[in-house]
């Protein structure tokens, strides 16, 4: 498995757990190691990615988690990259057909 700087990765661990046993091996990662898609000569490997602070869904005085919330957030999180994957202009033409196919969400 090729990796980034110091970063160790276990790849038949990887492999195991992969939801992409179907499509064929991990055999790389993203630099931080957290993100392990397949990639072939056909396909290149794409994530679309989204973050969002959650302390804003906890309240400090009742020091509980507004789940509600953060369930309507992660749905228009969701249709964000959703959009993203449909509308990107892709660099190349292996790249938007693995991530036409995968439609990968992180």
């Amino acid at each position: 498995m090729e990796s980034g700087v110091p970063y160790i990765t276990n790849k038949d661990q990887v492999n195991r757990m992969s939801n992409q046993r179907n499509v064929g091996p991990v055999i790389s990662s993203n630099l931080c190691n957290e993100i392990g898609q397949h990639s072939s000569p056909e396909e290149t490997a794409v994530c679309n990615l989204a973050n969002f602070c959650l302390v804003r869904f906890f309240d400090e005085t009742t020091r509980d988690v507004n789940y509600r919330k953060l369930a309507e957030f992660a749905g228009y999180a969701i249709e964000a990259l959703i959009n993203v994957i449909d509308r990107s202009i892709y660099p190349t033409p292996c790249a938007e057909r693995s991530n036409m196919r995968h439609r990968p969400l992180g």
